[in-house]
């Protein structure tokens, strides 16, 4: 098997060094069991290790890519490797991601029952995207630090050869002129302004940076998306030491990447400060006449070591203040060369030493020499520094040799890191293009889109034929366009899921499904994730997406939908928190044109739950409502939705567990039912003819209403109504006309009661009124109260009527049979008294 089709090496050698992989990776059975995880998979997925080791990998994926694994884990087991294996992860959380799989058996390695063992490897689209700028960015930066110190080490080199102040400005002129970035002016001396002062020495202003066309010819790494270049004009006033009436002029511009306009700002006004401390030695008169003073002003201004050794006696003169800073060592430590060379390291001392073993100095006068090595400091540890020596003769004709030392560990660092990341580069460029050729082989389209309103396409892979029937080169050079490929019914919808992740700020985002015509007007459903690129200053500059085919997955879920719109009931699919899916009847209930519209106001159904006699309702707000419900019996997993603003409809639940996640539930409206049910509960307990209660009621409440009465400490009083000569109306008048005065005696009754008293038909003409009463005495005050409004109230065809009423006190612990024989004696008295008439019985 051909291994180099892997991207990286650490997959190819993942069975060797599994536990250090940086990659989302997993070892497997052939029956899919997880046997080893990289040690990412938590961050990435939100399982532990633990809850993943002998689990089966299907367990992480969705519903929707398990058919697609299956296949993918056949091809696997017979070709021992697989790549470009597209499928959707699902996290704990619920959140899917899409991955590439590589995946391959681990050679001559199977488990105790001989079964293979396979390695797999999961990259994300990002995984490619971010590289190669911080790369760019890392030369860029590398380059001008070694070039900063250079110019530092330059500078340090002209304050020992120029011998006055009007040389050294013109060599410092002439030194920054050769920067490629710079082009430098030089005024004369002039007064001096007032946007300085005395303290100040050098002052540096800048015009902010505007941006310029990207040049070829500028060093810079090849990339497709370049740094950016600016240009910005830099006014540097240096005073005169000896009159700081006078200043010098120094009008710069600017020509760089704009990653570097700080770091040049900073390495100017330092290089300045340097430029005037050598000015104000050369005007105060301390002329360097001898190379010694030049090195030894300098080197106690600047971060180096300046040193002076007497070639004959191979011992140091001078050594500035710097070596401690610098290695640690006091001036006084250095004093004897063969003591100082023992701190050189090994491999370079043979080099240093002949530095110092000069034979003819009076051809060597005057020339300078440059030598990077590495020498010990005090700590221990070895140090790089770049000395810059100079041979000279005293004025008694003794060799001497002049130098610094510069501190270049950090360049040194940085080089290995530029190699280092070169490397990378390489390997990086080399896993980008197999990354593409992945792309080519299947059945994923990867597109670069401009940023422009008909997305102009700047790369398309080699499988855009097999989804649309054009060639690359249609789009990149004969100007096919992928906006008038997709659907002008899904156009608009398109560009808008584009505008909003643009306004929203996205870095990737996913388009809904929609369709695409491709070369034969055929119709396709697709699908594309699609990654923003944007610059230094958050501008977009391209699109990089991958699109798929889902026609067949779009024909089977517009099939599922329509069953389902089918159904009355309202079907939904929810994770408990959020609805995923939704059919017709669901969005007609709850009046909304689709699921989007709807999860603008709310994520879940259960939000629209309201309490409702025995029905369930959420018992807090993070309770979960689908366990809740499933823990009942079917018969009471009931719910109340409402309909409208004063409308509540009850709905029977079913719940069925579609993934580990996700279950399908359904609301079956019952409302209908209960109210039917509801009707016969009252038949059960209510008079049909006045709505008041009837004897079923008193016998099934009597002993409720005496233990009410008693906890609010009162006595239930009970009064017996008839209507007198209530037989002579239906004589006379006939039935319909008696149920009519039946009527509107009980509602003449309802009317002049409390509510928590009750109206009972106890039979014919006779009513039962309890109450709860603090005595006979009220009790007799309310029953002659009915009765007079009974004589003065007009009944139907202009009627009066009038009624007798007997009352008493219900003791405690009478039966409801003996409390009326007491009141029914009363009402016996009160009829042989003339009739409406109130009495008593105790």
């Amino acid at each position: 098997m051909n291994q180099s089709i892997f991207p990286t090496k650490e997959f190819r050698d993942l069975s060797v060094d599994f536990d250090n992989s940086d990659t989302l990776s997993l070892k497997m059975d052939a029956a899919a069991n997880i046997l080893h995880v990289s040690k990412n998979w938590e961050i990435l997925t939100g399982y532990p290790e633990k809850d993943l080791i002998n689990s089966s990998f299907k367990n992480l994926l969705h519903t929707n890519s398990i058919p697609f694994f299956d296949s993918y884990l056949e091809t696997l087991k017979s070709e021992k490797y697989i790549v470009n294996a597209t499928l959707k992860i699902q996290q704990k959380n619920g959140c899917i991601f899409e991955v590439l799989m590589l995946a391959r058996q681990i050679d001559d390695v199977t488990d105790e029952n001989n079964t293979q063992i396979f390695i797999a490897e999961f990259r994300t689209l990002e995984y490619y995207m971010h590289s190669v700028k911080a790369i760019e960015e890392l030369l860029t930066k590398e380059r001008f630090l070694s070039k900063s110190h250079k110019l530092r080490a330059d500078i340090a080199e002209l304050t020992l050869k120029t011998p006055s102040a009007s040389e050294f400005l013109t060599s410092i002129k002439k030194l920054l002129s050769n920067q490629p970035e710079l082009s430098v002016n030089l005024s004369e001396l002039t007064v001096k302004t007032l946007d300085n002062d005395l303290n100040r020495p050098v002052t540096i202003s800048h015009q902010p940076p505007t941006a310029v066309s990207s040049d070829s010819s500028y060093d810079q790494v090849q990339f497709s998306d370049p740094l950016p270049l600016v240009e910005t004009n830099i006014n540097i006033q240096v005073l005169c030491p000896n009159n700081h009436q006078n200043s010098y002029y120094f009008n710069l511009k600017l020509h760089c990447f704009e990653i570097l306009v700080t770091p040049w700002l900073e390495i100017l006004e330092e290089s300045f400060v340097q430029i005037y401390t050598n000015l104000e030695h050369l005007h105060n008169h301390f002329v360097l006449q001898k190379t010694q003073h030049q090195l030894q002003s300098l080197v106690e201004n600047v971060h180096a070591i300046g040193f002076e050794v007497d070639l004959e006696k191979k011992v140091f003169c001078f050594v500035s203040p710097k070596i401690f800073e610098i290695l640690g060592y006091q001036i006084n430590d250095w004093h004897n060369i063969e003591q100082w060379l023992a701190l050189i390291h090994n491999e370079d001392r043979l080099m240093v030493r002949r530095l110092f073993d000069a034979k003819d100095i009076h051809a060597q006068e005057n020339k300078s020499q440059n030598l990077s090595f590495r020498i010990r400091h005090k700590n221990g540890q070895f140090i790089w520094v770049l000395a810059h020596i100079t041979y000279q003769l005293t004025e008694t004709h003794s060799a001497c040799i002049l130098g610094v030392l510069i501190d270049i560990s950090e360049q040194k660092s940085i080089e290995a890191s530029l190699e280092l990341a070169v490397k990378d580069a390489n390997q990086l460029t080399q896993e980008q293009q197999t990354f593409l050729s992945l792309f080519d082989m299947g059945d994923i389209v990867l597109f670069k889109w401009r940023n422009n309103k008909n997305w102009n396409v700047d790369y398309v892979s080699l499988s855009v034929e097999c989804l649309l029937g054009y060639t690359p080169e249609d789009f990149t050079e004969a100007g096919k366009l992928y906006a008038n490929c997709i659907h002008p019914h899904d156009l608009s919808r398109v560009l808008s899921e584009v505008e909003n992740a643009i306004a929203t700020n996205q870095t990737f985002f996913r388009h809904q499904p929609y369709r695409i015509v491709d070369i034969h007007n055929q119709v396709k459903w697709v699908s594309d994730i699609t990654y923003i690129l944007r610059d230094s200053s958050h501008e977009i500059i391209n699109f990089i997406g991958y699109v798929y085919d889902v026609t067949l997955e779009h024909d089977s879920h517009s099939q599922l939908q329509s069953i389902l719109d089918m159904q009355e009931s309202i079907i939904i699919v929810t994770n408990g928190r959020k609805i995923q899916f939704a059919n017709k009847r669901f969005l007609n209930f709850f009046n909304s044109p689709d699921l989007k519209a709807f999860l603008t106001h709310s994520d879940c159904i259960c939000d629209y739950f309201v309490a409702y006699k025995d029905h369930y309702v959420k018992p807090y707000e993070q309770a979960d409502w689908l366990q809740d419900l499933m823990k009942l019996p079917e018969s009471k997993r009931l719910v109340a939705l409402e309909r409208g603003r004063d409308t509540i409809g009850s709905f029977k639940v079913q719940i069925s567990h579609l993934t580990d996640v996700s279950s399908v539930v359904s609301f079956t409206d019952i409302t209908e039912t209960l109210r039917e049910k509801d009707y016969f509960q009252y038949l059960s307990h209510h008079d049909r003819l006045t709505g008041s209660f009837n004897r079923e009621y008193l016998h099934h409440r009597f002993e409720k209403l005496i233990a009410a009465t008693k906890r609010n400490n009162q006595h239930l009083g009970l009064i017996l109504i008839d209507i007198d000569h209530f037989k002579k109306i239906n004589d006379e008048y006939g039935h319909n006309l008696g149920d009519d005065v039946l009527k509107s005696l009980a509602e003449l009754i309802q009317e002049n009661i409390r509510i928590h008293d009750r109206l009972i038909r106890w039979g014919g003409e006779e009513f039962i009124l309890v109450a709860e009463v603090d005595g006979i005495e009220s009790t007799g005050v309310l029953a002659e109260h009915l009765r007079y409004l009974t004589e003065q109230k007009r009944f139907p065809r202009n009627l009066t009527i009038t009624a007798s009423f007997g009352i008493t006190i219900v003791d405690d612990n009478e039966s409801l049979k003996s409390a009326i024989e007491r009141a029914d004696i009363a009402l016996y008295r009160a009829k042989n008294a003339g009739r409406n008439q109130v009495e008593v019985e105790v």
